[in-house]
């Protein structure tokens, strides 16, 4: 569920993530933790057409506040609706930034790809 704002659907979420940089060396420079946050979907499939309704395109931005500082989280997510079947394919993809407390900033990307099932 979400608020449509013209011809875009916008949701909220919650995300969190894991991240571990280690230093080679001085552990004092490592950093191991987790950070969480909401974010914002934004529906763009009736922007973009490609892939007609069985291809759901959402762009994500948010905020994340981590163990060792705050952060922003962009990316987005491709969704294949296979036709009557109840499953789905999806590609998603992450950019993360961490401004770190004692300073200095990291950035990270990721790359998901899965399958999911409807239970509805």
């Amino acid at each position: 569920f979400g608020l449509k704002i013209g011809p875009f659907l916008t949701s909220i979420g919650y995300e969190t993530s894991k991240y571990a940089f280690a230093s080679s060396a001085d552990t004092l420079d490592s950093y191991y933790g987790s950070g969480s946050g909401v974010i914002i979907n934004v529906d763009l499939s009736k922007i973009i057409k490609i892939g007609g309704e069985n291809l759901v395109k959402e762009v994500v931005v948010g905020s994340q506040n981590y163990d060792h500082g705050s952060g922003l989280i962009l990316g987005y997510n491709v969704n294949l609706l296979l036709g009557s079947l109840p499953c789905s394919n999806s590609i998603s993809s992450r950019f993360n930034t961490v401004k770190f407390n004692n300073g200095g900033t990291s950035y990270w990307g990721s790359l998901y790809v899965g399958m999911g099932l409807d239970f509805l």
